[in-house]
């Protein structure tokens, strides 16, 4: 409410009139030709006691305003002044006051300036004073708000899209779209920093750039500003390959990555030379020559046709088939063929495969020998003998090559050569009948012997052989996977299986490499559509290993990754509820939830890191406090309601956990770029918030990754089912060291259960 003045004139004729009928008139001091005010003091007087401007930041200034200054008492009012003070805290200089004469009656007029002050309530207040009077004070209040921010729309690409384009080279991506402002014009555009010349004077500008888009994850950043300063910033992204996966929610061999996983295993995998420890192929050889039953092996008949007899001829006459022409000798086994020792002397990988050496020693075989032949000598008579006896040797020496390949998915384990040799071989057996013929004795115990030899050949490479050649099979193949992890409470599967075997280099430096094809996939089928393409993919080179200073190299394929993160994305991993409870971190003055429109990839890194993790098109949900990021003209502290477009490269260094026995990321350095909308324009600063909450978002962002990025652990090579070996035992690499290697990560180290 304003004041409201009276006159001394008004005064004195009201009290004329009341005092008329008391007969008083001569007694009152208020002649009209008396003097204003003669003998009283003056009083300051205003038209009103308060004041309130209102305008939008960075817009003109409101109309100021005119109080009019009188003196309410007698004689002359003046010295008069103005003095502005400002409320503690607040802006100032915003306020300008101006008197129009230092003598009442006189104009007080009030400017409010935008200039140096945001959106905002400011509040002023104006002193007037005067010559011997009390002062009066005018209370003013200032409000700024921010108005409509312009809006700004990208037309091409549309937000969260996977575009099929161009090469693994920086390809020209065409991005067109609109700024506009319903009432100001548009006074400066940029697009991904770019200025784009404008008018000044119109309400809408276009735009058509082109972005130079790398491999993977761009993101398209526009900043546009009205007259009166209002900014708005807007953040999408989107994914570009020349080539994706298929989509795929079930195991289908053209969704594997082909050499998923790359492994090479140097010579100490294949034989260390210890077989106290089952850590190589060698000991767990060892274990399955022990395990192996050489009796059941060895067959229960065996024949030899003696079509050489005449090799064994002595004094004119001939041994040679009579009654039984098929066989000529049979061979029955009468007991258990037994063996004092089985060594594993050595295995040797190099280019033409592994090569074993196998000792047996102590070598006895009860046997039968039935035995029919002609004797033509002078005079010519027919012998036929049956006993039975021992075959006996003290050592037996086998050397095999044995390679392995693999064709559609399957391993196929050969033997390239084999050669065994007897030492101190020899027959007992009381032959009866041929007693007598001394030197027929000796040359048929030289034809049993021979067929003994061959006899044990074949049972070498029909049975210690393929035990052998199995164990090597079951070794390499113990690599291949079939697991699920979880990743953010979801559940995704993965699949390896081997699709390339390659031996290389020489003794002691040869080595076996292994190529598996490999598939993660969701462990259940989304209710959503599902998107347009599958995982992004490189390709790329496998990369080299020594084949010298570690046990095993490992090598994990940028597309399996991408392949994990896109399953997980599809799995609902990257929707988060509550950003703080995940993270376990609290993050003072902002709360929300979080869910992905794009799935995460790893790239090669652009910075100091060894890893980049992109993500894009990050929609959260959330509440910031004003007043805690010390946003202008906050004071409340009110939590306000957001909703946030983000788009982060988070460089990551790369490490291994020997407990979990996969991939660790650490040292996050993420690189942020946020889009806010409040729903509330006109009274918050939407770029500000959002460069506010940008550090905090980036920190929640680089956390889930952390958490969820590497859910698949490096293949496990677990032996306990092979025979021989203890249940529960496990080949993994361990204290390993990683590095990046093209389109690869890279990992060395030991190998241990």
């Amino acid at each position: 409410m304003g004041r409201r003045f009276v006159t001394r004139a008004q005064r004195c004729g009201a009290m004329r009139s009341l005092a008329a009928g008391a007969m008083l008139v001569g007694s009152m001091a208020c002649a009209s030709d008396s003097p204003t005010g003669a003998g009283s003091a003056p009083a300051l007087a205003l038209s009103d006691s308060t004041a309130a401007f209102a305008a939008f930041a960075g817009g003109p200034g409101p109309a100021g305003k005119v109080f009019a200054v009188t003196n309410a008492g007698g004689g002359t009012l003046s010295g008069l002044s103005a003095t502005v003070t400002y409320g503690t805290g607040q802006a100032t200089g915003w306020l300008a006051s101006l008197l129009s004469a230092t003598t009442a009656p006189a104009d007080l007029t009030l400017a409010a300036a935008t200039d140096s002050v945001g959106a905002g309530t400011y509040e002023a207040a104006v002193v007037l004073a005067a010559t011997g009077v009390a002062p009066d004070t005018v209370r003013v209040t200032f409000t700024v708000a921010l108005g409509v921010a312009p809006t700004i729309v990208v037309t091409s690409p549309a937000r969260s899209s996977m575009l099929q384009s161009g090469t693994l080279a920086a390809f020209d991506v065409p991005i067109t779209g609109e700024a506009c402002h319903p009432t100001v014009p548009i006074a400066s555009l940029r697009v991904n920093g770019v200025t784009i010349p404008v008018s000044g004077t119109s309400l809408c500008h276009t735009f058509n750039v082109t972005q130079s888009s790398p491999w993977g994850l761009s993101t398209i950043t526009v900043e546009a500003v009205n007259a009166y300063g209002r900014d708005a910033r807007h953040v999408q992204s989107y994914l570009r390959s020349p080539t994706y996966m298929p989509v795929a929610y079930a195991q289908s061999p053209a969704a594997r990555v082909a050499h998923g996983f790359y492994m090479q295993l140097n010579q100490p995998v294949i034989d260390d030379g210890n077989r106290t420890n089952i850590d190589d192929l060698a000991s767990i050889a060892q274990a399955a020559m022990n395990a192996f039953n050489v009796n059941a092996g060895l067959a229960t008949t065996f024949t030899r046709n003696p079509a050489n007899a005449g090799a064994n001829q002595s004094y004119d006459c001939v041994l040679f088939t009579r009654d039984n022409p098929a066989t000529g000798m049979r061979v029955n086994r009468t007991g258990g063929f037994t063996v004092g020792t089985r060594v594993l002397n050595h295995a040797r990988v190099g280019a033409a495969g592994v090569d074993f050496s196998v000792g047996f020693s102590t070598l006895n075989a009860p046997l039968r020998v039935d035995g029919w032949a002609d004797l033509q000598c002078v005079p010519p008579f027919a012998v036929h003998a049956v006993q039975t006896g021992d075959l006996y040797a003290t050592r037996l020496d086998l050397t095999d090559r044995y390679v392995v390949g693999a064709a559609a998915n399957n391993l196929s384990v050969t033997s390239t050569s084999s050669t065994a040799t007897l030492t101190g071989a020899g027959v007992d057996v009381d032959w009866g009948p041929l007693d007598f013929l001394d030197f027929l004795v000796n040359g048929t115990v030289q034809l049993l012997l021979a067929f003994f030899e061959n006899v044990m050949e074949g049972l070498v490479a029909d049975s210690v052989g393929v035990v052998l050649a199995d164990t090597m099979d079951d070794f390499l193949s113990a690599w291949t996977v079939d697991a699920s992890a979880p990743v953010n409470g979801r559940s995704v599967s993965y699949h390896a299986v081997i699709d390339s075997v390659r031996h290389a280099g020489t003794y002691p430096d040869g080595f076996v490499q292994l190529g598996l094809a490999s598939q993660v996939r969701p462990t259940s089928t989304p209710t959503a559509a599902p998107p347009l393409f599958g995982a992004i993919r490189a390709g790329g080179s496998v990369p080299s290993f020594s084949a010298t200073g570690y046990d095993m190299g490992v090598a994990i394929a940028d597309d399996l990754v991408n392949q994990l993160l896109w399953s997980a994305w599809q799995a609902g991993s990257f929707s988060v509820t509550d950003v703080e409870a995940f993270t376990g971190q609290t993050y003072a003055g902002l709360a929300g939830s979080s869910s992905a429109t794009l799935p995460p990839v790893v790239a090669p890194a652009s910075g100091n890191r060894m890893l980049d993790v992109q993500w894009g098109d990050v929609l959260f949900d959330g509440t910031a406090d004003p007043a805690v990021f010390g946003l202008p003209g906050s004071r409340t502290g009110s939590p306000v309601p957001f909703q946030a477009w983000v788009s982060a490269v988070i460089g990551v260094d790369l490490g291994f956990d020997d407990g979990g026995n996969r991939l660790s990321a650490s040292n996050p350095l993420p690189a942020v770029a946020v889009q806010v909308s409040t729903g509330t324009a006109t009274t918050l600063d939407e770029v500000a918030l959002a460069d506010a909450v940008a550090t905090a978002i980036g920190d929640a962002l680089s956390r889930l990754a952390e958490q969820s990025l590497f859910a698949v652990d490096v293949p496990v090579m677990n032996i306990g089912a092979l025979t021989g070996v203890p249940p529960g035992t496990v080949l993994r690499l361990r204290q390993a060291s990683v590095d990046r290697a093209g389109r690869y990560m890279r990992l060395t180290g030991s190998v241990g259960n």
